[in-house]
Order: C-alpha cells, then structure tokens, then sequence
C-alpha cells in the first residue's frame, strides 16, 4: 500500500500528463516493488501489459538498479546510463521496447512522488547516442 496521502495517478485519454502532485516525504522510501505494483495497477489487462511489466521487472533487476536502489528516489542518472549499457550488452528481448517501458514507468513515478529526475535526463540516459 501507499504511504498515507501519496497520490495515485491513472492516466487516462486526455489527462494532464504532467499534474501537480505532492507527495509526503515518506514516499522517498516506498521500495521500487511497490512503485512498479501501483503503476502495473493503471495500466489495462492483457499481453501489452504483461510485455510492459515482464520488460520492467527484467530492468529493474539488473545489476545497475539491482545492487543498491531500494527505492526509486536513490536512482541516480549514472545507474540509468549503466542499466542502458547493460540492457545493450545483455539484453535478452527487446531492448528498445525494455527502455521506453522503464522511461514511461519512470515519467509516471516522478508525478507520483518518487523520484525527482526530470524528464530530460531520463531520455537522456535511457537513449542510446544518435550516430
């Protein structure tokens, strides 16, 4: 379960993808598990999803993430860049699908509170250098 007050957010057809919310400052500590359960829950039932959460989950266990990042707020742009070179590296699926899931994921989660990295510097780290 949340922490008491956090917002959650269901986008829907039309909403305001970039709402002001604001969050307690126990939300920091709300394990990246439970983000993932609650961002999973707005998402509808069926194989698109069940490719978005197996993409998520595979990220987030990566040993970038893995290693030390019990919450979603101690993600650092450094860790992003390294699950990207990762993923490249040792990527089992669809590595282009896996990274715009974990950006969509983590464009969710900063409105819901639990983590600050803007918008820009998640597509920076998850976007692999144009050539």
């Amino acid at each position: 379960m949340w922490p008491p007050g956090l917002a959650v957010l269901r986008y829907a057809e039309g909403m305001d993808e970039s709402p002001e919310v604001t969050p307690p400052a126990d939300a920091w500590h709300t394990p990246v598990e439970e983000t993932l359960a609650r961002y999973l829950d707005t998402l509808e039932a069926g194989a698109e999803r069940d490719a978005i959460e197996a993409a998520l989950r595979a990220a987030l266990r990566a040993e970038p993430i893995a290693r030390g990042c019990p919450s979603l707020a101690m993600i650092t742009p450094l860790d992003l860049l390294g699950l990207r070179a990762h993923l490249e590296m040792h990527g089992t699926g669809d590595v282009e699908a896996a990274l715009d899931a974990l950006e969509a994921f983590l464009s969710w989660a900063r409105a819901a509170g639990a983590h600050t990295l803007s918008a820009d510097i998640v597509a920076f780290a998850l976007r692999p250098p144009e050539v």
